[in-house]
């Protein structure tokens, strides 16, 4: 079953997402920023799922890493600052078999990144 073809339970009260229908907005995500303690330990991981990661600078800010995935969206993966708390953040990924760097089937799988956010990997053949 792929993404497209799966429905999402909707909490009470909110309409259930349907994913066959068509977008009802031209929005789109352009840019998503982990923030966290062990940044060479999160770029190793989402190294070993395909992301290609290049190490940046901007102006004065900290050294961070950033990947573009398909379709443009750019993921960064910034220290957080001192006493900063991050909160809890999910991510859903799609990668085709052939880009990882470790061992796991076609399939649907939960992983946790070394901040122990859960991400939710889907494997293509």
């Amino acid at each position: 079953m792929s993404h497209a073809s799966r429905s999402r339970n909707a909490l009470p009260g909110t309409a259930r997402l349907d994913l066959d229908r068509a977008p009802s907005t031209q929005v789109q995500v352009n840019l998503l920023v982990l923030y966290g303690a062990r940044l060479a330990s999160c770029r190793d991981f989402y190294r070993n799922l395909g992301l290609v990661f290049e190490g940046e600078r901007h102006g004065g800010g900290p050294e961070h890493y950033a990947a573009v995935l398909a379709g443009g969206t750019v993921l960064e993966l910034y220290p957080a600052g001192a006493g900063t708390a991050t909160g809890r953040t999910r991510i859903g990924l799609t990668v085709p078999l052939d880009s990882l760097r470790i061992a796991l089937e076609p399939g649907d799988h939960v992983l946790r990144d070394p901040e122990d956010r859960v991400v939710d990997l889907h494997v293509t053949a």
